[in-house]
């Protein structure tokens, strides 16, 4: 009997000692514990408030996609619609403009060239490519690092302004009454109004006729632009030299006064034709044959030389820039610049 109290004795002994020494253990573990740092879950919305929940933005996939081909490269590009739009804005328009008239050149581009896709898969259902430029004649794309240098200290600051502009679009374009994506045309400035689309590309292959969207609109904006009024001069040599290998024509008479004739032009200013030792040319025409700045020009012989005075900057059609900018500048939203400058028309996403 005696022998069976200790033993129970010593069970109940050895049962304390062993609590106790839980005890101790978990007093000594708990500092330990706390220091443990599960990880986060951005599913788990139960976990203490103390640990921060990463929280996932998912954004819209970019899936649409332009195949274009460059001419001048002799190469394929496949870009997103957002790839796309990034390099058009980042080589067409100043990223030093206003946020909102950025927002309008983005809506502008991404139209035009699905404008440019649906006509030619219309045309050639089976081509290789959406589209083709050529980047000899046009800047037309630049990607973000080609900017690192102009760009200098401001590269980054004119990086994010312009994802951020691309990325507001969301994948709006502009669409006529029929529900078409229209030919959105853009230029730098105009001469204060811009031109109708019949006025300037008459007679030039892919003619369109007279579009109700690409009418003559004012821009008052663009008579502060810099470089608004251009002037350049040639000698008579020089002159002379260019109409014979660009247009064919032997000045007539040792008096260059009487070279260059009537020159006609359309209300808004633009020139219609030029007389040149008699024979006719467009606007177009000389603007190219002599390099200048737009088609809206005076010719003069002063003081043996020629002074060509410009007007503006581009071909005058559709959206001026430097117009969009002021607009911008005064309050105008980037769908109330689009509406201006593409009169008849709605933006869908």
């Amino acid at each position: 009997m005696f022998v069976k109290n200790l033993r129970i004795s010593n069970l109940l002994s050895n049962k304390k000692i062993l609590a106790l020494v839980m005890m101790f253990i978990s007093m000594a573990a708990a500092p330990l514990v706390s220091l443990i740092r599960f990880p986060e879950s951005p599913f788990n919305n139960n976990i203490p408030n103390s640990i921060k929940i990463k929280k996932f933005k998912r954004e819209k996939k970019d899936n649409y996609t332009f195949t274009v081909f460059d001419v001048s490269e002799q190469k394929t590009l496949k870009l997103t619609a957002r790839e796309l739009a990034y390099g058009i804005v980042t080589a067409e328009m100043p990223a030093w403009f206003e946020f909102e008239a950025l927002k309008a050149q983005t809506i502008a581009a991404l139209t035009y060239c699905t404008y440019e896709k649906e006509k030619n898969r219309k045309i050639n259902p089976d081509s290789e490519y959406d589209f083709k430029i050529n980047t000899s004649e046009t800047l037309w794309y630049a990607p973000f690092e080609k900017k690192r240098e102009s760009w200098g200290k401001d590269f980054k600051t004119y990086r994010k302004k312009i994802k951020k502009a691309v990325k507001e679009i969301n994948g709006e374009i502009i669409k006529d009454s029929q529900g078409r994506a229209i030919c959105a045309m853009f230029h730098s400035m105009s001469c204060g109004k811009t031109y109708n689309y019949e006025e300037v590309f008459v007679k030039k292959e892919g003619h369109l006729g007279k579009m109700n969207y690409l009418q003559s609109v004012e821009s008052p904006g663009d008579l502060l632009a810099p470089k608004y009024l251009f002037t350049v001069t040639f000698s008579k040599e020089e002159f002379a030299k260019l109409v014979e290998e660009k247009l064919n024509v032997h000045p007539q008479g040792e008096n260059p006064e009487t070279w260059v004739n009537e020159i006609q032009r359309y209300d808004s200013g633009l020139v219609k034709c030029v007389n040149i030792s008699g024979k006719e040319f467009p606007g177009s025409v000389i603007r190219s044959a002599l390099g200048l700045r737009s088609s809206n020009f005076d010719i003069s012989w002063n003081q043996n030389k020629f002074q060509v005075i410009t007007r503006g900057y581009g071909h005058g059609v559709g959206m001026s820039q430097y117009g969009a900018n002021y607009m911008a500048a005064n309050g105008s939203s980037c769908n109330e610049i689009l509406a201006h400058y593409y009169p008849n028309t709605t933006i869908v996403s």
